[in-house]
């Protein structure tokens, strides 16, 4: 009767160890030079035109004053002169107008 080994951990050690040197060696031979290398893109933002457009209607009214000083100054005079005199309505119009807005 003849034997059978069981045990061919010793063959499984030496067909991994061959097929990890041949992986080493195609990784070494094929490994890109500078030239070959990809190069790799720029991140790139595109906006739509809506976006855009936006965008510009943003900076247009950046460049409004805070505070129309025009108004202010009327305001200042008319207060001065005791000819401001807003009714009530007017007033209750403009504290719930401030409230909605925040």
């Amino acid at each position: 009767m003849s034997k059978i080994n069981i045990n061919k951990i010793n063959d499984m050690d030496a067909i991994r160890l061959n097929r990890q040197n041949d992986l080493y060696q195609v990784g070494k031979n094929n490994s890109p030079t500078v030239e070959n290398k990809v190069k790799i893109g720029e991140d790139k933002l595109e906006l739509s035109p809506k976006a855009s457009e936006f965008g510009k209607l943003i900076e247009q009214v950046k460049q409004f004053p805070d505070v129309r000083e025009g108004k202010v100054e009327d305001l200042k005079i008319q207060i001065a002169a005791g000819e401001y005199n807003p009714s009530s309505e007017e007033i209750a119009a403009a504290i719930m107008k401030d409230e909605i807005g925040r």
